[in-house]
């Protein structure tokens, strides 16, 4: 028994508890009491969540965050006319305006907002692996997995659709492995509601049922995947026009020349990117491969593999937009892990690949971290994770220091990043 994980029903819940007031004194020390204790008391898993949300909501508010920061200071009242003036994509604004409205700081908010999402990413997590046993060593490399799956960069900066993911992923959890329905559908609106786009998602499932009635192997689907490649890859326009005649909505509209034609674009990306650029932005996809040769090794029929499956199809649609690609990659991959870990009986078998595939998540980790050198050097982080209960209290980025350091289009005013 000293060698294997205890299931989640077997932890004593008073050292959790613990644990928590640990965090609050000073999360370095109680991350390295949670992972020490890991394979003891897996609800630990929870407290270096914490530890990784406390870290990313304390970045500082640069690139995108530099407008979801104006936008948070500039929604203090909270009225009906919220509803008209935000459209479909109304539940961000609607959040910012209550915790503006408590007192909150944008960093706090970012906080509550992160965690929140770790909460049920965990849980998912658990609900899959507290049915076995497994070894120290099998274990800590699905952890790994588990905790950098979920990026915490996204999360910080590209608030609103990195959580509108996060709902997704929980209310398709729900409905088809807790059976919850009501739940699940409460979350799909709240995602529906963070970013209007997760609608292309919803419009997966009858592709989904086709592939789920094609009688070949996973691997055969994926090769046929790949063979359409160059027949639907320019779909992305004619998909984009239909939509935003048939929902109205701004993102589907308003900026859909911006993400095929414009800065955006694939083409236009691939022009001013530089190697450096390149690497990196094609470097956060490499996980994606992985878990598709992972995958392959299962030869499973369910909905979710071949609803896996069909986000495989919506990346090559979108292929003339990279920043899309970027954006539902994240989504394939975190249901491509979900669908590993729905297989997790045969983890034992497979500790090379998981090896493998744990290496990725950790490599476009440290990817992210030097493409996102500027903020690890000049921001509050460090001193939220070290000191929280004073960071809590006091505004880290004051307009002063957003004024003196940043530009308007949050990028550092010393930068040293290249495209």
């Amino acid at each position: 028994m000293n060698n294997r994980v205890i299931p989640l029903h077997l932890v004593d819940f008073r050292n959790f508890y613990l644990d928590i007031v640990l965090f609050l004194i000073s999360p370095v020390l109680s991350l390295y009491v949670s992972f020490k204790n890991l394979t003891y008391n897996r609800r630990s898993i929870y407290i270096i969540g914490a530890f990784f949300c406390l870290f990313g909501s304390f970045l500082p508010p640069s690139q995108d965050a530099y407008r979801y920061r104006e936008m948070y200071y500039d929604t203090s009242d909270v009225t009906i006319r919220l509803f008209s003036e935000e459209g479909k994509d109304f539940l961000l604004p609607l959040l910012m305006r209550l915790f503006n409205y408590l007192g909150f700081s944008f960093e706090n908010f970012r906080f509550v907002l992160l965690l929140f999402c770790y909460v049920l990413w965990i849980q998912i997590f658990l609900f899959f692996i507290d049915r076995f046993y497994f070894s120290k060593k099998n274990y800590a490399l699905l952890v790994v997995c588990m905790l950098f799956c979920i990026r915490i960069y996204s999360l910080s900066y590209g608030i609103r659709f990195a959580v509108a993911s996060i709902f997704f992923i929980y209310s398709f959890f729900l409905f088809f492995f807790v059976r919850k329905r009501f739940k699940s559908f409460t979350f799909l609106l709240l995602a529906l509601c963070m970013h209007f786009s997760i609608i292309l998602m919803i419009l997966l499932f009858p592709v989904t049922f086709l592939l789920k009635c094609l009688r070949v192997s996973f691997k055969k689907k994926v090769l046929y995947i790949l063979l359409l490649t160059p027949i639907i890859s320019s779909a992305l326009t004619d998909t984009v026009e239909l939509f935003s005649v048939m929902t109205g909505n701004e993102f589907m509209s308003g900026y859909a020349n911006a993400y095929i034609e414009g800065t955006w674009g694939t083409n236009e990306m691939l022009s001013w990117l530089s190697f450096n650029g390149l690497c990196y932005t094609f470097g956060r996809i490499l996980p994606l491969l992985f878990i598709i040769a992972f995958c392959c090794c299962f030869n499973c029929n369910s909905f979710l593999a071949n609803f896996f499956l069909s986000t495989l199809l919506l990346l090559e649609i979108s292929l003339s937009s990279l920043s899309l690609i970027l954006r539902f990659s994240n989504i394939s991959i975190m249901l491509g892990f979900i669908l590993i870990l729905c297989n997790i009986k045969n983890i034992s078998m497979q500790l090379m690949k998981m090896k493998i595939l744990s290496f990725s998540f950790v490599f476009v980790f440290i990817l992210y971290s030097y493409a996102m050198r500027d903020d690890l050097i000049n921001g509050k982080q460090y001193k939220a994770i070290l000191c929280p209960i004073s960071t809590f209290f006091t505004d880290q980025y004051p307009d002063t220091w957003v004024r003196e350091k940043l530009h308007l289009d949050g990028i550092f005013v010393n930068s040293t990043m290249d495209h």
